[in-house]
């Protein structure tokens, strides 16, 4: 990710870490 945040970083690296990264967090 450009910005360096989460949600760019789970852009890049996919739908994977957005489950397990989005999902605690929110």
């Amino acid at each position: 990710g450009e910005k360096g945040g989460v949600c760019a970083t789970t852009n890049e690296l996919g739908p994977v870490l957005r489950g397990q990264v989005l999902a605690p967090k929110r």
